[in-house]
This record gives structure tokens, sequence and C-alpha cells, in this order.
């Protein structure tokens, strides 16, 4: 079975046949056809990916940019290999690796590994190849080992496989484990492109120490971010997937009717675009929520914040754009293990950054107390979306009802008091 054959793929496929045969006008059916070419290239676009790089030690996964797939493929063909493989170790840079590494805070058996993890980053950035390495390799080893029975990712009998996952297909994570795992019998002292795992920890293949043996070991472990995530929502997403294969045609129709609308919401959603703000003239740096306008990102940030002052986690937990898997009161829990014994004193808003009309980053200067009864500060960045009041789905056009909820990627406020604090961001 192919990824093209994944249960997501396959339920597309015939819900665009559905509209093929509905389709009458010639508009209708030119945009259906389009519709179908798009999906025709992007549900193949895994396959080719694997058939070509697996061998050399990339594998497509689920976070991964679709378009450096495609271009990969595309360098193959009219370039070569050479050139598309230092298009994918180039696409392992800073903003890619630390973007993927906050990804991980969400997936459970990372969390405690997060120390680790981010001093392999220090060192990929420093070009310390030699110590990033092993580091990650470990690290792969023992989270899957704490997801799956004790048993590590080079294990025989461990499963890396997940339904309906790009990574969890049997051409993903369950292929290059074979090649990572090959037995290095003899000490190699050449460079190797390959994160030979027996070779590296055994100490005989001398020459892994390189920007591209690191760059596919960053590939591997948030492929397994993706797989242990699929894992964890499976149940949930094959309820859905239920609900959605259970549908007409007629709610099809309605439903590209919605989706069109949005579509073009989406388009104009510059135009939904605030103007520019300058902090301490346009809004205030500190105060209350009464002092920010209503419904906006900085109100419900300062209304956050103030539910932290007082330690009220349950109501705190209401500003969380919630995942599928996590309940309120789960949240509520979370929130209480990461936010206890960091007390707010104080908070300044320093930069508000509108990245489109529903997603917002607010830079902010938070003084906690730790273990002491002086504050420190600390610079957090809060991303909030706008959404529907009781869903996750974005609402783009901010004159619509909405509310705007926090995104929980605490993980700068969780390593306070541990030895990440102490790293530069």
């Amino acid at each position: 079975m192919k990824i093209a054959d994944n249960p997501t793929s396959l339920l597309l496929k015939k819900r665009i046949a559905m509209l093929e045969e509905r389709a009458i006008t010639s508009d209708q059916k030119a945009e259906v056809a389009r519709l179908k070419e798009k999906f025709n290239e992007l549900s193949t676009i895994g396959d080719s990916f694997n058939s070509i790089f697996s061998s050399k030690g990339w594998i497509a996964y689920d976070s991964m940019d679709m378009r450096v797939m495609r271009k990969a493929i595309e360098l193959s063909k009219s370039k070569g290999m050479s050139q598309a493989n230092d298009h994918l170790v180039d696409y392992y840079d800073q903003d890619v690796v630390r973007s993927g590494i906050t990804g991980l805070w969400g997936t459970e058996p990372f969390r405690a590994r997060l120390h680790l993890i981010k001093l392999a980053y220090e060192d990929f950035l420093c070009g310390r190849y030699y110590a990033c390495i092993p580091v990650l390799l470990m690290m792969i080893d023992g989270v899957v080992s704490d997801a799956g029975n004790n048993l590590g990712f080079f294990s025989e009998k461990s499963d890396v496989t997940a339904w309906n996952s790009i990574a969890g297909h049997e051409t993903g994570l369950l292929a290059i484990k074979a090649i990572f795992y090959a037995s290095r019998g003899k000490t190699e002292k050449n460079k190797i492109t390959l994160p030979f795992r027996n070779g590296i920890m055994h100490g005989r293949d001398l020459g892994y120490a390189n920007r591209e043996v690191a760059a596919k070991c960053w590939g591997l472990l948030f492929s397994i971010r993706d797989v242990l995530a699929a894992k964890r929502d499976e149940e949930y997403n094959k309820k859905k997937h239920d609900i959605e294969k259970a549908k007409s045609a007629e709610d099809i129709q309605s439903e590209m009717r919605a989706i069109h609308h949005s579509l073009q919401e989406v388009i104009e959603m510059d135009s939904f675009k605030r103007i520019p703000l300058l902090m301490g003239i346009d809004i205030p740096t500190t105060g209350t929520p009464d002092d920010y306008p209503p419904n906006s990102p900085e109100e419900a940030l300062v209304e956050f914040i103030e539910l932290w002052k007082a330690k009220k986690y349950g109501p705190m937990a209401e500003y969380i754009y919630l995942s599928s898997y996590l309940t309120k009161t789960k949240m509520a829990g979370r929130l209480r293990q990461t936010f206890t014994g960091k007390q707010p004193h104080h908070f300044s808003l320093i930069e508000v950054q509108d990245l489109s009309s529903c997603k917002c980053d607010i830079k902010t200067i938070v003084g906690l107390a730790h273990k002491s009864d002086f504050p420190i500060d600390y610079t957090v960045t809060f991303r909030l979306l706008y959404c529907e009041l009781n869903s996750t789905e974005l609402v783009v056009n901010p004159a619509k009802e909405g509310r705007w909820k926090i995104v929980d990627s605490f993980s700068t406020i969780n390593q306070i008091g541990t030895s990440l604090e102490y790293l530069e961001e």
C-alpha cells in the first residue's frame, strides 16, 4: 500500500469523484479538474519522495514542508542527487530545527529530554556535530522506548508505524530504521553520510561528525514526533474519519460552498489586518484588561496573566487553544504543573506582531519570582489565534464572533529552574 492510499487520501479521492459526477457547468467542471490535479500532485509527493530518498536517509513526514519535498524531487531529476541532497541538508537550518524542537513539547515522552535536545541544538548551531549526533540518537531510542513497552527505536520489535500517518507508513520510519541499524563490523575512518547507530555509538564509524548526518538525525527525531502524535490521536482521528466518510454528496457540496467562502476570506485576509500598533502609544505596555481594546489579543493575554497571578488554572485553560486529545481539565492540570512556583510579579508588552488577521505574536517581559522573593525578568513570546468560540476553527475576519486563544507553547516558562533556562535563546 502506498502513502497515497492512506485513509484520508482515499476519502478525498472519493469525494472528488462525487464532485465530478455532480459538476454540470463548464466552470464547475474546470474547478473540479483543477482540484483533482492539485490533489493528485499532493497525494503522491510522499511516495515519490520516499522512493527517491529513503535509501539516502531521508523520509517524508507529516510536518515536513511539502514545498521542500517537491523541490528536492525536482532537483533529483533536473540537477542530480547531489544538489537534491544539499537542498535537504540546508532545509534543517536554525529556524526549522528550533521550530521543530518547540513542537516536541506537545508529545509527552519528549518533555523529560528537552534539556538534552536543546543542548544538542546548541551544539548543532556551533558545528559541534561530534556532540550533537550521539545525543540525538540516544534521545531517539529513549523516546520510542518510553512510548512503547521499553523497546527503543532501533529494536527489531519496536512499532514505528501509525494509522493514516506519512512518517508512520511502511516506507517511512520502518524503512530507514533498517538502514540506520545496519551492522558495522569494522572501524571506518572515512566520512559517512548516514547516521549508523551501531557504528557511531560503538565507536566504529569515526567519520560521522558532519552536518548531513546531523540533519538526518533531526529529520528522524521530528518524524518520530509525528508518529507518536498520530498514535496518541488515533482513536479521535478514526472517529472523525468515520463521520467524514458517512457524509453524503449534498453534505460535501454544502461544505465546498462554505470552504469557497472561507477561501475568499483568506484571499482578502490582508484587508482584515490591523494597522501596526505602537507600544505605549496605541496600547499601554502594562495595565488591566480594561485598558486594552475589547476582544483584542492583548486583552486576552492580559486576562490570562491576571488569572495566572491568581493561580486560577481552571479558568486559564479556557484561554488555551486546545488540541483534540486534551480536555480542559487535563489542560488545567498541565498548566498547574507548568506554572506552579513561577509567580508573575509584573509584566510588560514590548512588541505585537500581527502575522495575519487571526494570528498574533506578543513578545512580553514577565517578572517571575521563582524560589525567591525577587522577581527576574523573562522574555516570553505568546502566540494567539482567533478561533470560533467552541472550536479550534480559525476565524479570518476578526469582525465576526470569535475568541483569541493562546497556543500551548510554554516551554520557556517550563524551563525556568532547569538547565535550559541558562541556554541562549
